[in-house]
């Protein structure tokens, strides 16, 4: 063997090495977010802080996409208003809801990877745990999952969890075992009616769990994390035990700090710990690839059933369809989702053309059940402005 060869062999080597040992995630190009974003205009940030102040929210963190890029980031607020720690651009906030759409995301890929239709029984897939007998319960499907259609029970919104006890399994939590002090996860009607779901996207993050032996915080990483390089995004609850961390406080109407809870085992339905920057990165990723875009993060045809009509003309398989404002539309031009944990309410838009799209963050909520939010009028409104000020 020539010396060339030699080394050449030897390079070939550690490619081999690297690729399959080292690498925990697959080799595909990775987006980069965008370079320096500009501040944003200082008449608009003048007008969205007063808006805040007007509807009393402690602290805000917004991106906004114009042409295809992170035009700007703007923190407003304060994110611990006892040690009086502004919001900047990488404080953290619960994504809440908006973690459904990255769900879809990997479950859309699971499926593909593993050649399974989106209208295969739910039960024909999961290993751990089975949806309990009933006349409906063979129309469970992926699909139905998705689209909030599988009429199933919600186990939701006490946290279903009683404080103090050890952490327990996804298992413990959909068959309602003691310490939850929710009923099992049953089906309650005849699959194929939309009813907005937390427990469809629980059973989810059981099945691609099932399917790949790996945990759901480890698919997001690999699926989304990692090729969009969102570096900022995490599962980690316990970051709100960590004075050190730049994470938002959660904060109830009176700006009180709400307490510490127990998490329950389910990250599918609202755990993702983010910033705007983060989630618009993720905006413009799913932009390219509904505009067929060589992209890192999904195939167009995925990305087009996420904001096609499923359940309904409006709900597709992981966002939801309408106008500017983020108003539920027949073949709306826009795809959205919105999201409300205790103590943080979220929203995230993006056109479907990748030209134009939001995030906005905050950290206040009324009490999980309340029958209105008032502080999710402050992102309305913060959206209604940047509709006029861009002609959206």
């Amino acid at each position: 063997m020539s010396k060339q060869q030699t080394k050449r062999t030897a390079i070939q080597l550690i490619l081999t090495l690297l690729i399959g040992g080292l690498m925990q995630f697959p080799i595909i190009a990775s987006i980069e977010p965008s370079k320096n974003p500009q501040d944003p205009p200082a008449e608009l940030s003048k007008a969205i802080n007063q808006l805040r102040l007007q509807h009393h929210v402690p602290g805000a963190s917004i991106a906004l996409i114009q042409n295809h890029k992170i035009a700007w980031l703007m923190p407003l607020g304060s994110a611990n208003l006892e040690k009086n720690i502004p919001v900047t651009t990488q404080t953290l906030f619960e994504a809440c809801s908006i973690t459904k759409a990255l769900t879809s995301v990997v479950v859309l890929k699971a499926l593909q990877r593993n050649h399974i239709s989106l209208n295969t029984d739910v039960n024909k897939l999961l290993k751990r745990w089975t949806i309990p007998k009933h006349p409906y319960e063979s129309k469970v499907t992926v699909r139905t999952l998705l689209d909030h259609s599988g009429g199933l029970s919600d186990p939701y919104p006490n946290l279903g969890k009683v404080i103090g006890f050890p952490r327990i399994t996804l298992k413990d939590q959909v068959m309602g075992l003691s310490p939850f002090t929710t009923t099992p996860l049953h089906v309650e009607s005849s699959p194929g009616t939309y009813a907005y779901c937390n427990g469809c996207y629980s059973i989810l993050q059981m099945l691609v769990e099932d399917l790949s032996g790996e945990t759901y915080q480890t698919l997001v990483e690999k699926d989304i994390f990692y090729p969009l390089n969102m570096k900022h995004s995490t599962f980690d609850e316990t970051l709100l035990e960590n004075p050190a961390i730049n994470i938002a406080i959660p904060y109830n109407d009176q700006h009180q700090p709400y307490p510490p809870f127990d998490r329950m085992p389910v990250y599918s339905t609202g755990g993702l710990i983010t910033t705007a920057e983060d989630l618009a990165t993720f905006v413009l990723g799913f932009q390219d690839a509904l505009l067929g875009k060589s992209n890192a993060l999904m195939s167009r045809q995925l990305a087009e059933d996420m904001v096609k009509p499923s359940s309904t003309e409006t709900r597709g398989l992981g966002f939801f369809i309408g106008d500017k404002d983020a108003n539920e539309m027949d073949e709306g031009k826009f795809f959205f989702h919105s999201g409300q944990n205790i103590g943080y309410l979220t929203l995230l838009i993006g056109s479907k053309d990748g030209s134009v799209g939001a995030v906005i963050l905050i950290n206040i909520s009324s009490p999980w059940g309340s029958p209105d939010h008032p502080h999710f009028h402050f992102i309305t409104d913060t959206l209604r402005t940047l509709n006029n000020y861009y002609e959206w």
